[in-house]
This record gives C-alpha cells, sequence and structure tokens, in this order.
C-alpha cells in the first residue's frame, strides 16, 4: 500500500491498520475481519459507506465528489 500511495497521490485521507486493527475493521462493520476492507465517513463523523473486497479509485473519488 505504501508503495502505490507513493506513485498514485490521493486527494483523501488513508489510514493503514496492521494486525492490531482488526478489532477496529469489526466495530466499523467487518465481522469476518477480512481484507481489503475500505470505509467512508461523512462530515459529522458517520459512516456514509464501507467495501469489503477491492475499491476502485474511480468509484471512490466519485462517492466524494457526490
Amino acid at each position: 500500500m505504501n508503495a502505490f500511495l507513493k506513485k498514485t497521490p490521493l486527494d483523501f485521507a488513508v489510514a493503514l491498520a496492521g494486525p492490531e486493527g482488526l478489532g477496529l475493521v469489526r466495530e466499523l462493520g467487518n465481522a469476518a475481519g477480512g481484507l481489503p476492507f475500505s470505509v467512508l465517513f461523512d462530515e459529522s463523523g458517520e459512516i456514509s459507506w464501507r467495501r469489503l473486497g477491492v475499491s476502485r479509485l474511480e468509484d471512490l473519488r466519485a462517492l466524494l465528489s457526490s
């Protein structure tokens, strides 16, 4: 992921969690603990979107602009 972020500048924040983040991803709605897992939050800090599986950059940008 770090290599991807170095060559692909993003206009939104990215947080990475190692094995110690398993409890957090379960709290965020990923009961299976599968990866990759993505979550977007709205302005009030509420979850507005989540996905278990690969997310396309174009889809994330579209979600952020809506």
